[in-house]
C-alpha cells in the first residue's frame, strides 16, 4: 500500500497545486491528532487484555468493551467537532474555507477508528488472508476513486477525502457485520479502567513522537506558506524511503 501511494505521487503533483498538497498534509495531521486522543490507546490495549483471559466469554467482553467505548466516545466527540469546524479551520488555516473538508475528515476518522477493533480481532484470530483481503480491497477502492474524482471530476483535495470516506465505509459495513456475528456484547467498567491504564500512557508517547516528526509543518505554515508545506511534505516522503 505504501508503494502504490508512492507511485501515485506524480498524479497528485500533476493535478494538485503545492498549496493543495500542503493543505492536505495539515488536514491529515489534524486528523491524526484527533484520532490519537479519541482512540485513547484502546486498540493496543485489546491485544494486551485479550490474552490476559483464558475464558472465551471474558475475551469477547474485552472486544465488546473496546467497541462500545469507541462508539460512544466517537459519537460524542464527532457531534462536538462538527459544530466547531469553522473554528478549527480558522485556527489551522486562518480561514473558514476548509471547514467542509474538516467535516468529511472527522466523519472518516470515526469510521476508521471503529474499524480498528474488528481488524485487530482478525489479527488475534490469525485470519491473515481475510485481513489482507479487506485492506487491499479498501486500497483498490480508494485509489480508483482518487483517480476518478481527481482526474475526471477535478475535485482536488475534496476527491481524496471522499475516496477515503467511501472506502472506509465499505470496509466498516463488512467489519460491523463480522463483529456482530462473532461477539456477544456486554460491558465491564473494570476492564475499561484496566485498558485505559495500559493505553493512556502510550497515547502521550505517540503524541510526543508526532510533535518531533510532524510538528514542524504547523510552524512552516505559520512562518512561510501552504505551498512551502506542500513541497516540504513531498520531499519528506522521499527522505522517509
Amino acid at each position: 500500500s505504501r508503494s502504490i501511494g508512492f507511485l501515485m505521487i506524480p498524479l497528485y503533483t500533476h493535478y494538485l497545486t503545492t498549496a493543495d498538497y500542503g493543505a492536505l498534509e495539515l488536514l491529515d495531521l489534524v486528523g491524526y491528532i484527533v484520532g490519537l486522543f479519541l482512540a485513547m490507546g484502546i486498540s493496543q490495549a485489546v491485544f494486551r487484555h485479550y490474552y490476559q483471559y483464558d475464558d472465551e466469554e471474558k475475551r469477547e467482553q474485552v472486544i465488546s468493551v473496546a467497541m462500545i467505548t469507541l462508539w460512544v466516545a466517537s459519537a460524542a466527540v464527532l457531534a462536538g467537532l462538527l459544530m466547531v469546524t469553522d473554528t478549527i479551520s480558522n485556527i489551522v488555516f486562518k480561514s473558514p474555507d476548509y471547514s467542509r473538508l474538516f467535516r468529511i475528515l472527522f466523519i472518516t476518522l470515526v469510521i476508521q477508528l471503529s474499524n480498528r477493533i474488528p481488524l485487530g480481532m482478525l489479527r488475534i484470530e490469525q485470519k491473515s488472508v481475510l485481513f489482507v483481503t479487506i485492506n487491499i480491497t479498501k486500497l483498490v477502492i480508494s485509489l480508483s476513486l482518487n483517480i476518478l474524482f481527481i482526474v475526471h471530476f477535478g475535485m482536488g483535495i475534496m476527491g481524496i477525502l471522499l475516496s477515503s470516506l467511501i472506502a472506509s465505509s465499505f470496509a466498516g459495513i463488512y467489519l460491523l457485520f463480522y463483529i456482530l456475528r462473532k461477539v456477544r456484547f456486554s460491558y465491564s467498567f473494570e476492564i475499561l479502567i484496566s485498558m485505559l491504564k495500559y493505553g493512556f500512557p502510550l497515547m502521550w508517547s505517540w503524541f510526543g513522537m508526532f510533535i518531533l516528526n510532524y510538528g514542524d509543518r504547523f510552524f512552516l505554515q505559520r512562518l512561510a506558506s501552504l505551498s512551502d508545506v506542500g513541497i516540504y511534505s513531498l520531499a519528506y516522503k522521499f527522505g522517509m524511503l
